[in-house]
């Protein structure tokens, strides 16, 4: 079932890691690696959460090149955690 434009739902079991995340019409996977008891289906929590701040930080880059009309190609974002 979709969910509402701006609702994520995430549902998991109470055995391992695995967890399914819906996010609108988008369906992700969320795991922990082997080495930290998961099955390795998905990226971490961590992962995701960095996901979500280098695209927030890429697109907000790209719009204001936009604005500005500057020549701007292409927007790369490298985070660690």
């Amino acid at each position: 079932m979709a969910e509402a434009e701006g609702v994520v739902v995430v549902r998991g079991g109470a055995q391992g890691f695995v967890q399914e995340v819906t996010a609108g019409r988008h369906h992700l996977v969320a795991d922990e690696p082997v080495a930290a008891g998961g099955t390795d289906r998905g990226p971490g929590p961590y992962d995701l959460l960095m996901s979500a701040l280098g695209s927030c930080m890429s697109m907000t880059i790209a719009l204001y090149a936009r604005t500005k009309k500057w020549p701007l190609e292409t927007v790369t974002i490298r985070l660690t955690h």
